[in-house]
């Protein structure tokens, strides 16, 4: 039964499950490309908040 739940929910959930992980590590690098490594952890924040606010689209993360 817990096997037959799983499949479901990969069928119902595939693309989102592949997405959020795409998403995640698009964002973290485009985190991590705006902030030299030496910058304390506020600057990150500030990067994210950065992305939030400004609209982009998914391509201009990457060439960024």
């Amino acid at each position: 039964e817990r096997a037959r739940q799983r499949l479901d929910f990969f069928d119902r959930y595939g693309a989102y499950i592949i997405n959020y992980a795409f998403g995640e590590a698009v964002v973290g690098g485009y985190v991590q490309r705006s902030v030299g490594e030496s910058e304390p952890d506020y600057a990150r924040w500030r990067a994210l908040f950065d992305l939030l606010t400004t609209p982009r689209t998914p391509q201009m993360l990457l060439a960024e």
